[in-house]
């Protein structure tokens, strides 16, 4: 028994290491492994390019969401859009400028630190170096050195890190120089020599940039502009300026706020506290009547919304929610349709009407209403009766119909009959209007004076009349129709076109012989 319990513990080792070895490059996600260029985010695995940008996973409030790098920064829990122009960067869950600051250690647990020495994290490890100081410099404890001039070793008892001078001849290029007095420019592998050194302060560091001598303890080149500007100083459109005090965007120059969380948005200031606008794609929006939806512009209230990022027309399709987390875009299969039913086995996604149907463990069914009435259960109760003349169920149409102010199409999902009419909630599928309000969607409940027999649950049919719907809406409980309104079913659908087509036209004849 030892024996096979020792063997089945070898061959587990053996599959762990050939795993490992397999995907040594890789990332363990969910219990799948993602390559190099996949990346995870919220359990699932995404391909790291897409459409040519790279995508990272941020954490906002316990929710995951990707972002593409280099237009978004994720910090804080934040998901903050940054302009081709700024340098930024997340230390600590705090955003800095890398113009300004330097993250010391890990950007999710280091500090920010302005200095033109080396930073120290907790270990007491040497992680990084002022920006300003980069290149030929190196870090030896707390203290900067010229790798090219010096050496740092251990000091006596091996307690302390020093600095010790190597020899002062250096090559450039082909050519011997002494570094004590003269300096290099590697680009054109040209000699120089080195500025008089001024008694007292700080010993310069020179180094060559644009074929001159600059001491870096005091400049800095900046690779965007090749140009060399005073450490503290930026530059916005070949201008220099105080990052503390202005901010740059769109290469235009604003006073900074101290009390304010500001941030660039296209050409102007963002105030991140002000909740009335946002910015999309650059453009300020106010947020009472539009919304951002991946860097586009939408305008609230109308058939068009943003799911899982993907603006989509609420009249064919619906947002719905694949997992936990995560929605997507499902284009109805009927018009009349409200929800979403995923298939837990096959994860396959559905619409149905939510009125009429119900979705039980990923399979669509009929709901049994305790509103519908069967001509069985009246028959049993009341004896028949001969119903009146329902005088505005038609099944045809004149010129007068045609006539009429509004047309709407409706879907009858629950009805009742009583003494004096007929009584049925509907919901709005269509508002066929020439202006006004978008009302797909709307629930209304109608009664009629007459029993009618053209009205059946679960079904659609036409409304010609020269009400309005917001009369409808505002006195739904009381509301009868009179024999000039007209009801007409949906399967008389080549009616209500010729009718609408026809009375179109009539209008434009009008309107030209009075022109």
């Amino acid at each position: 028994m030892y024996k096979r319990r020792m063997l089945l513990f070898l061959q587990i080792l053996v599959t762990f290491a050939v795993l490992k070895n397999i995907h040594c490059n890789g990332t363990l996600c969910n219990g799948n492994w993602a390559d190099n260029d996949e990346v995870c985010c919220g359990g699932e695995i995404y391909q790291k390019f897409q459409n040519s940008k790279e995508m990272a996973c941020c954490t906002r409030s316990g929710k995951t969401e990707l972002y593409p790098m280099g237009e978004k920064i994720c910090c804080g829990e934040q998901l903050i859009p940054v302009q081709p122009n700024q340098s930024l960067a997340c230390c600590n869950k705090e955003l800095i400028d890398i113009n300004i600051y330097s993250c010391c250690g890990n950007k999710d647990f280091g500090r920010k630190y302005k200095s033109g020495k080396c930073c120290v994290d907790w270990d007491n490890k040497t992680v990084g170096i002022h920006e300003g100081l980069k290149g030929r410099k190196k870090c030896c404890s707390t203290e900067v050195y010229n790798k090219d001039t010096e050496r740092c070793i251990y000091g006596p008892l091996n307690k302390h890190k020093i600095i010790v001078r190597k020899t002062s001849m250096r090559k450039c290029g082909t050519k011997q120089f002494n570094s004590d007095t003269s300096l290099c420019c590697e680009q054109n592998e040209m000699v120089i020599p080195k500025p008089p050194v001024k008694s007292g302060g700080k010993q310069p560091y020179w180094i060559c940039w644009n074929d001159k001598a600059y001491d870096a303890n005091l400049y800095y080149l900046d690779e965007k502009t090749s140009r060399v500007i005073l450490i503290g100083l930026a530059s916005c459109d070949n201008v220099e300026y105080n990052p503390s005090a202005q901010m740059c965007c769109g290469n235009k120059l604003f006073p900074r706020n101290p009390g304010k969380n500001s941030t660039c948005c296209g050409n102007g200031i963002w105030d991140l506290d002000d909740t009335s606008e946002t910015c999309c794609n650059g453009t300020f929006i106010p947020t009472s009547n539009h919304g951002c939806c991946n860097e586009v512009p939408f305008k609230k209230g109308h058939d068009v919304e943003c799911c899982a990022r993907e603006l989509y027309d609420k009249t064919s399709h619906l947002c719905c929610k694949s997992q936990s987390s995560y929605m997507t875009v499902q284009p109805k299969l009927s018009a009349d349709h409200t929800a979403c039913c995923k298939s837990p086995e096959t994860n396959q996604m559905k619409t149905f009407n939510n009125y009429t149907e119900e979705c039980v463990n990923g399979q669509v069914r009929e709901k049994v209403s305790n509103n519908v009435v069967t001509p069985r259960q009246i028959s049993e109760i009341n004896p028949p009766k001969k119903p009146a003349r329902c005088e505005f169920c038609r099944n045809r149409l004149d010129a007068a119909h045609c006539k009429k102010a509004n047309v709407y199409e409706f879907f009858v999902y629950d009805q009742r009959e009583s003494e004096n009419g007929t009584i049925f909630n509907a919901i709005i599928l269509q508002p066929f209007r020439r202006s006004g309000k978008i009302l797909t969607g709307e629930k209304i409940k109608i009664r009629t004076r007459n029993q009618c027999e053209c009205f059946k649950p679960k079904r659609s049919f036409y409304l010609f009349t020269n009400r309005k719907i917001k009369s409808l809406k505002q006195n739904r409980y009381n509301i009868r129709f009179t024999s000039s309104d007209v009801f007409i079913r949906k399967t008389e659908h080549s009616l209500v076109v010729k009718c609408l087509t026809q009375h179109h036209l009539g209008t434009n004849k009008s309107r030209r012989r009075h022109s």
